[in-house]
């Protein structure tokens, strides 16, 4: 029989249930032999302006990760209370809202606002963006960067505008010096053309954008490590302690207020404060690749003795000589771990903490490593997700899918789409697990981003999409791809 194109009805209605069951029944086989299973849960508001919360609980569900949302500890409390169940708030969120509370600081907002006035004015006219383009190849900087203007609650995308800015200094400061040629083409709008002129004049600017973005870009770095999906738990604690002893944060600097310095670090930690939950210790401590002098003051005995709390819990151990002997086996490896040479801990960091501890499950007392109460409930810990990015994507799938030209569509179809879409590909393939940062990485290394730029049209009408000057389409949901490509 020759190959036919299914009509329309065909596609919609027996495909479609095809593919849907095929699907389905994969990933049920894919997912049926887990012992234990991370759940991250967010809310989406469909085009009926109904609010929807996805989230499941099975049995074999260890841990729940959500926004940072100030509902959600209490909804964490009534989890805990009636399930074995440890709840965590999404670590990428919470960097997020540290910059959101660093750029309110009028140090800081003075160098973004001004970044905005720049890109705008440049961006929302087709010719003076030509012309921008034009001189950015002629001019000698090191990278072509695409003027950014930032979105609605993805405060690090400021980081990008700023530093898009910064990046084109050379190219802006040319732009500008040809008056004439600008008040002729561009002077029906003369304040925002003095405006702008007089920012990209004023060195005083350019000094502050530096030092701003200096400041942010260690937040920035830390959300693109945290936000990707094969990161590990441990590193969330690893991320933080870094931020806390970031020298930026904490040596004078004669051109940065010692208030902006002390609220940085005040956010930093009040946000982790939030984030630092009992299996986030252990995991740091149980991280063969992380040495425990890294601990902040009294968090290694802490972590220690949390290993104990948390086994009883999730019914590890049943008895208090269990209970003791877990608590024993943490110490010995933490001390085992601190005595390894350099080259011992090179060849131990070549597996992924998961990956590491899941290979001492089945061990018996001859072996080396032998931790019979300790590696399982390390592979339950390592098994936590850092962020709820993953589900976000998931809300960004069902608006891509459900928009107000296919709002039709009935909301079991939609979810069906939606079921098909996400999970479309190999169920066997694996990912790399990301647990650790190649420190000898220069930090000022920069990828070279994609040289077109969106041309609006208009002179003096805003960018599409804009909010009191934020772009809500500039970026991605997931962020700052420059940030991604360098790790």
């Amino acid at each position: 029989m020759e190959k036919y194109l299914p009509s329309r009805k065909a596609l919609a209605g027996r495909l479609f249930k095809q593919e849907y069951e095929k699907e389905k029944a994969q990933v049920i086989s894919r997912l049926r032999d887990e012992l234990t299973l991370a759940l991250i849960s967010d809310g989406w508001t469909n085009t009926s302006k109904e609010k929807i919360v996805n989230y499941v609980l099975v049995p074999v569900v260890f841990s729940m990760t959500t926004d940072s949302a100030p509902v959600m500890p209490k909804a964490w409390e009534i989890l805990e209370r009636e399930r074995p169940i440890f709840c965590h708030g999404c670590s990428s969120h919470a960097l997020n809202l540290i910059l959101e509370e660093v750029m309110r600081l009028e140090w800081m907002s003075w160098a973004l606002t001004r970044s905005v006035a720049v890109a705008k004015f440049i961006r929302n006219r087709s010719q003076l963006l030509a012309r921008f383009q034009r001189q950015q190849k002629k001019g000698k900087e090191e990278h072509q960067r695409a003027l950014r203007l930032p979105v609605l609650t993805r405060w690090y995308s400021s980081y990008e505008c700023i530093k898009s800015i910064v990046d084109n200094r050379s190219t802006n400061i040319d732009l500008f010096k040809k008056k004439k040629v600008l008040k002729k083409r561009f002077g029906r709008s003369p304040a925002k053309l003095n405006e702008a002129r007089d920012i990209v004049e004023n060195k005083a600017f350019w000094s502050r954008t530096n030092l701003v973005a200096s400041l942010m870009k260690p937040f920035v770095d830390a959300i693109a490590v945290l936000e990707r999906d094969s990161c590990c738990v441990s590193m969330v604690y690893w991320q933080f302690s870094q931020l806390r002893r970031e020298p930026i944060f904490n040596q004078r600097h004669s051109s940065i207020p010692v208030l902006v310095r002390k609220k940085i670090l005040k956010s930093i930690t009040d946000k982790w404060a939030f984030l630092h939950t009992d299996t986030i210790g252990i995991s740091f401590l149980l991280d063969q690749t992380k040495k425990t002098a890294d601990f902040v003051e009294a968090d290694l005995a802490v972590a220690v003795e949390s290993v104990k709390e948390i086994a009883v819990r999730l019914k590890v151990v049943t008895t208090p000589a269990e209970t003791e002997q877990i608590g024993n086996e943490a110490c010995a490896f933490y001390l085992k771990k601190d005595r390894w040479s350099s080259q011992t801990r090179a060849r131990q960091g070549g597996l992924s903490p998961i990956a590491w501890w899941s290979d001492k499950v089945n061990r018996t007392s001859t072996d080396d490593d032998y931790y019979p109460l300790l590696a399982p409930l390390a592979v339950k810990i390592y098994t936590i997700p850092t962020s709820s990015a993953a589900s976000e994507r998931s809300w960004s799938i069902h608006d891509f899918i459900h928009t107000k030209r296919r709002n039709r569509l009935d909301a079991e179809r939609v979810e069906t789409l939606v079921y098909i879409y996400c999970n479309a590909g190999n169920k066997d393939s694996r990912t790399s697990i990301l647990y650790t940062i190649d420190e000898s990485q220069s930090d000022d290394e920069d990828e070279d981003e994609d040289e077109e730029m969106d041309e609006e049209s208009g002179e003096s009408s805003d960018c599409s999409g804009n909010v009191d000057g934020y772009d809500s389409k500039a970026f991605s949901y997931d962020g700052s791809e420059e940030q991604k490509s360098k790790i």
